[in-house]
């Protein structure tokens, strides 16, 4: 047993010191979980270039109804890939809302080994599919990691910034190193080494500097109470960081379970449609 754990702590030890910590964010598969025939009849399957010469897959669901009220743009979260993280948002094509979901590098379809930075790159391609496409509202929803994502896209693009409606953040953290040592500390293996580790985990901007920055831009922070991954304080701690105008939804839901429940579901629409109001494109 002590050469085994010796070797496991070894391990972690190797790919933290290898990769920046970066890869320990990300949990990839390209297992498909979902059809998006069964979703969306009218859906797209589509692979877009990124400027450093990669490629992403993504999914596009256009709303169902005969009027269309917006578009999202959809950072899912750090495991499995966009087939198994669809089922979240898919519901929003029957309120007037086209789906943009796309895979970072590495997930799914998406070939190539995915890191924070380079999933920016991933974004700008959606981004830009989609900004070139439609000319109605843009929305960007970020569920778990993919709320990390999102908010360091946004704010590291001040012409996206000012471009989009809102910006809505689910079940996030608010600093790297922080749920870094967190999860660290969980462990009992790494426990002695929660401190050390978590200073090589990614350096830069955390998602509560990035809300800050976005003044102006309508925010929408969700968490819940009993987030068995992501603890509410870090919801809390992102609500109060955030500069204005932001607003808050204190859920009772498992991690990722958010939009399952129809009260919460209706909580999102309503923020659109006031965002659409204040600040259109």
């Amino acid at each position: 047993m002590v050469i085994s754990n010796a070797r496991l702590l070894a391990s972690l030890l190797t790919i933290l010191l290898l990769t920046g910590c970066s890869s320990v964010f990300f949990y990839p598969d390209q297992k498909q979980y979902s059809s998006p025939e069964e979703l969306n009849p009218d859906y797209q399957a589509l692979f877009l270039d990124t400027e450093d010469g990669g490629q992403i897959h993504a999914w596009w669901l256009p709303a169902k109804t005969r009027q269309t009220k917006g578009s999202v743009l959809f950072f899912h979260g750090n495991a499995q890939n966009l087939s198994s993280h669809v089922i979240n948002l898919a519901w929003l094509n029957q309120y007037g809302y086209n789906l943009l979901i796309f895979d970072y590098r590495g997930f799914g379809k998406s070939p190539g080994a995915p890191t924070v930075d380079k999933s920016f790159l991933d974004a700008q391609a959606a981004y830009d599919w989609l900004n070139e496409r439609e000319s109605g509202s843009i929305f960007i929803v970020g569920q778990s990691l993919g709320g990390a994502l999102a908010s360091g896209f946004v704010a590291q693009r001040p012409a996206v910034a000012a471009q989009i409606n809102g910006l809505i953040i689910d079940a996030s953290f608010a600093s790297y190193q922080r749920i870094a040592r967190e999860k660290l500390s969980a462990a009992w293996i790494t426990w002695a080494f929660q401190y050390p580790l978590s200073w090589i985990v990614i350096s830069g901007p955390d998602p509560d500097d990035n809300l800050a920055q976005l003044k102006g831009l309508p925010k929408f922070l969700i968490h819940s109470t009993r987030d068995e991954v992501i603890p509410f304080s870090h919801g809390q701690d992102l609500y109060t960081a955030s500069s204005p105008p932001k607003s808050r939804l204190i859920t009772d839901t498992p991690h990722g379970y958010t939009f399952m429940v129809r009260s919460n579901q209706q909580a999102l629409l309503e923020f659109m449609a006031e965002s659409q109001t204040k600040k259109p494109r």
